[in-house]
């Protein structure tokens, strides 16, 4: 086994098993070697999964620096090395970590992180929590290039070993998997935010007089939402992060009557819990429960900057989140 790869896997499943940092298929990780490759993960596929199926793409480094230096998103074929996986793209967000001269990568969707990284004045907010560590925030971008494009002004300024990424969540740069994961863990502890505390949601059946193709998320804590009004608040605003938009659309549906609405991934009763369609993939799950991970840390002096409607469209409409919506529909 390559040292490398297996210091990656390890790095991944660690980040991939705490769901306060990543959440379904979201996040990705990369690693650089001497040789001129770098292993990324495949977009679509869970890291909590890496020591467990092959989910990294080998690339020729230089040929995706190439192709960022020529403004393009999509990668040269020569770009991907043999050995890849049959069928599978190389993570949407593979500029960025190209990019960042660092020799191990990590990108979370840190609930505490974003938590900060969705307010108007988090880039002050997040000074004084932050002073003594190599940070830079980034206002929001579409991921991919974009994205990168913006990191990039930052890299030709200074080496920032902590990325902010507004309204996205956290990049950590480092020189090893041990350390990489133990930067983001000290980031979220800097920025720790508590979760207000929502009653249990009393058995698993849909609420009384709900009919219709919907069912119940998988973990309890996703139900938080439905139950704490400063949450549901929040909820009712729109979308915070890219991640909300691809798998669950617009703003959450908030109504005492789910069966009346059409097409609608996911619906919040209140008092009740939140619904989903029963045709959804296990990814939905996941993103409710993101959902009331971050309003429930959220209050009502927060200063909020959501995705606007352009911004959300950008994201639907990208082939690349096209193609892992599809991806996540056919593992389901």
């Amino acid at each position: 086994m390559d040292r490398d790869l297996q210091e990656l896997k390890d790095l991944s499943a660690a980040l991939g098993g705490d769901r306060s940092l990543v959440q379904g298929p979201g996040g990705n990780t990369s690693i650089k070697d001497d040789g001129g490759r770098m292993w990324i993960k495949a977009s679509g596929t869970w890291l909590r999964q890496a020591e467990e199926k092959p989910i990294f793409v080998p690339l020729r480094h230089a040929a995706v620096m190439q192709a960022i230096e020529a403004g393009e998103e999509a990668l040269p074929p020569e770009a991907i090395l043999p050995g890849g996986l049959d069928g599978l793209r190389p993570s949407v967000e593979t500029s960025l970590h190209a990019l960042l001269p660092h020799r191990v990568v990590a990108h979370s969707h840190a609930v505490n992180t974003i938590a900060m990284a969705v307010q108007s004045n988090a880039e002050a907010l997040l000074a004084e929590r932050l002073a003594g560590l190599n940070w830079a925030f980034v206002p929001y971008c579409r991921p991919g290039l974009p994205l990168t494009q913006s990191v990039a002004e930052v890299v030709q300024q200074r080496r920032p070993d902590v990325l902010l990424l507004g309204n996205h969540g956290l990049v950590v740069g480092a020189e090893s998997g041990e350390a990489a994961i133990a930067l983001t863990y000290e980031v979220e502890r800097r920025l720790a935010r508590e979760a207000r505390p929502a009653p249990a949601r009393p058995g698993d059946d849909l609420p009384v007089g709900i009919e219709g193709n919907w069912r119940l998320p998988a973990d309890g804590v996703s139900h938080a939402v439905a139950f704490d009004d400063g949450a549901l608040k929040v909820a009712r605003g729109g979308s915070l992060y890219p991640d909300h938009v691809v798998f669950l659309g617009h703003a959450i549906a908030v109504s005492d009557a789910p069966d009346t609405l059409a097409d609608v991934p996911a619906c919040v009763v209140p008092g009740e819990g939140v619904l989903l369609r029963d045709d959804l993939p296990a990814a939905a799950d996941w993103m409710v429960h993101a959902l009331s991970e971050v309003t429930t840390r959220l209050g009502p002096d927060d200063r909020l900057r959501y995705l606007t409607l352009d911004e959300e469209a950008e994201l639907l409409n990208w082939d690349a989140e096209k193609y892992r919506q599809a991806l996540s529909r056919k593992t389901a």
